[in-house]
Formats: C-alpha cells, sequence, structure tokens
C-alpha cells in the first residue's frame, strides 16, 4: 500500500475562486476522508469557525463501503492559530508501518455554505513535507456535512463536533 495511489482528478462540481490552487501548480493525487471538526461559535457576528479537526484518509472512495481499518493511509490533525479559526495549522503523517511520509502547512483559505455555516471548501499551503508528500505545495478540501449550524441559538465560544467526509487534492 502506498499514499497516493489515486491519481485521477475526483468529481468536486465548480471550484470557488477563493480556494482556487495558484496557477503554475499541478494535480498529482485525492485522498478521501472522515473525520470530525470542532466549530466555535462567535456570538459577536454569528458565525462558526473551524478550532480543530481530526481525519482519516484512504486511497479510493470504495475503500469506505467495506471499511477496514488498514485501508486508511494517513491521518490529519489541525487547530485554529487565532481565537477567530481564520488561520490553522495542520499536520498530515501517513500510517502505513514504515511510511515516514508527513506534511505540515497553514491555512490559505477557507469558503463556507451560506445555509449551513459549515465550511465547504479549503485551500492549503504546505510548508514541510517528506515521503509521499515531497514535493506538495497546496491542498484543495472539499467538505461535505449532514450538520446544519445555522439552527438554534448559542452562547459566545460553545463548540460542536460534526462529522464529515472530505475529498482533498494534493498538488505539486
Amino acid at each position: 500500500m502506498q499514499i497516493g495511489a489515486n491519481a485521477e482528478f475526483p468529481n468536486l462540481g465548480e471550484i470557488p475562486e477563493s480556494v482556487k490552487v495558484p496557477e503554475g501548480n499541478v494535480f498529482k493525487f485525492a485522498l478521501y476522508g472522515i473525520g470530525v471538526l470542532d466549530y466555535k461559535y462567535d456570538a459577536s457576528d454569528s458565525t462558526w469557525k473551524i478550532c480543530k479537526g481530526e481525519t482519516f484518509l484512504v486511497n479510493r472512495l470504495e475503500d469506505f463501503s467495506s471499511f477496514n481499518v488498514s485501508s486508511i493511509v494517513a491521518v490529519t490533525s489541525s487547530s485554529a492559530l487565532d481565537k477567530f479559526g481564520n488561520r490553522h495549522n495542520g499536520a498530515l503523517k501517513s500510517v502505513i508501518p514504515g511510511d515516514t511520509s508527513f506534511a505540515t502547512g497553514q491555512s490559505v483559505a477557507f469558503e463556507y455554505d451560506s445555509k449551513s455555516k459549515i465550511v465547504r471548501w479549503s485551500l492549503g499551503k504546505i510548508t514541510t513535507s517528506e515521503g509521499a508528500f515531497s514535493g506538495i505545495t497546496y491542498t484543495l478540501g472539499h467538505q461535505s456535512s449532514k450538520h446544519d449550524l445555522s439552527e438554534g441559538s448559542h452562547p459566545d465560544g460553545y463548540v460542536r463536533s460534526i462529522t464529515v467526509e472530505i475529498t482533498t487534492c494534493f498538488y505539486c
């Protein structure tokens, strides 16, 4: 098993301008994931921002249909760098035995769904990488979730965890 075995670009629909990967970078591979994102409520402007997250990644979407822990090739974790959740540090690490591939980076942009108030798109810039992630410059993430954060009232600082499915495209 190896990371990046899927070099087929996924069908993501139209990518918003705010999260498009800069010109000159080329798609290399995609990984698919499931995970949990924690959103924090900011009562001053009635918005939800991601404060941390973790995902488990596989090479192909069909790897989830008969979910087996041996299908997982990498894990991610992220945390907000500011109290508003506008910038994040993130880490990506292989879980394949003997594979020391990793990458770290920061968020560049988020695109929120106007109805459900959750992040639908994210753009990340890779700052350090090794192994299967060597040469990766950007990641483009597309998140989907059945949750809706627009309903109800919440106190400032309230944190809600939601499950997500994510498609992450890697560029070099």
